[in-house]
């Protein structure tokens, strides 16, 4: 295979690899997130029928997306030889690869959060297996890939974490909330969005003191922000991430009181601006994703040789 071919190749392992980790990310966010806000605040009935609809459907992607993972980090590994995928050696490498234990991980958050969602019961111990299939959700993201596994190791893994259930909580809100605005009278919409919102303060901030963490780690240095496509695609996830950022201030400071005195003429700006918010969510994980096959600036650094 000449250079041009091999070339080709890379790129369309790289794609499949990428789609796949955008599916998988997003389902398990939304999975997560969905675990999250049953465990962490009441909802109204059928609110609450949309965020377990919209988490069991999530949890039902992320299974395929971890097997197609597996299959192509095998693949990739033997070079897609031997019959691949159903060639022992490229799972045999996969399983006992990080990726295979966060995907243990995975298959159990995924069985214990199909079944946790639906429990109609509230209190502790409905909250308790929620917030443990949401641990399991996490930990099937934060025990591998480029920045869970950086050096400092365990300071890395937590910042995935915090990360990822940051990240969780606020994108799986999105579309229960514009559906509040749009079946709820305002006044009653206005207070689950102010419930919402005491919560997400604290979520937020997670997410900014996180993802400062994961960066200054992976990029070392501001230059490489603009000078490696590693810290391109990161810049434009920064941008994504400000502009969700700005539409949730708006979102706090000007729909919510709005609805709060009963302004029904803020309901539907604030459904869209909710829904704007849910696709630049996707865009987010999608720049997230494209990041697994890029190598991050750090890895290119030179490793320095010791003295004698």
């Amino acid at each position: 295979m000449n250079d041009v071919d091999t070339g080709w190749a890379d790129a369309a392992w790289d794609l499949a690899t990428a789609a796949n980790n955008a599916l998988l990310y997003g389902a398990v966010l939304l999975a997560l997130g969905s675990l999250l806000l049953l465990a962490w605040m009441p909802w109204p009935e059928d609110l609450r029928a949309t965020v377990v609809r919209q988490g069991r459907v999530a949890a039902l992607l992320a299974l395929p997306a971890f097997g197609l993972a597996l299959a192509l980090a095998g693949g990739e590994a033997t070079g897609g030889a031997g019959g691949w995928p159903f060639a022992g050696l490229a799972w045999d490498i996969a399983l006992h690869s990080s990726l295979g234990r966060a995907a243990g991980f995975g298959a159990g958050a995924i069985l214990l959060g199909y079944w946790a969602l639906g429990i109609p019961a509230v209190g502790a111990p409905a909250s308790l297996a929620r917030q443990l299939a949401a641990a399991l959700f996490v930990a099937s993201l934060a025990t591998t890939g480029h920045a869970a596994t950086a050096p400092p190791q365990r300071v890395m893994a937590a910042a995935v974490a915090a990360h990822v259930i940051a990240a969780g909580f606020w994108g799986a809100a999105l579309w229960p909330l514009a559906a509040a605005a749009a079946r709820l009278e305002p006044r009653a919409s206005g207070e689950l969005l102010e419930r919402f919102a005491s919560r997400a303060v604290g979520v937020l901030i997670m997410l900014i003191v996180s993802g400062l963490v994961l960066m200054l780690v992976q990029v070392d240095r501001p230059r490489y922000l603009l000078t490696t496509a590693y810290g391109q695609r990161l810049s434009l996830k920064l941008a994504a991430v400000a502009g969700l950022l700005w539409l949730a201030a708006r979102n706090n400071l000007r729909f919510t009181p709005a609805l709060q005195r009963g302004d029904a003429r803020a309901a539907a700006p604030f459904r869209r601006s909710a829904l704007t918010e849910l696709a630049l969510m996707g865009g987010v994980v999608l720049l997230a994703a494209s990041l697994t096959v890029a190598e991050p600036p750090r890895s290119l650094m030179p490793v320095p040789v010791p003295a004698h």
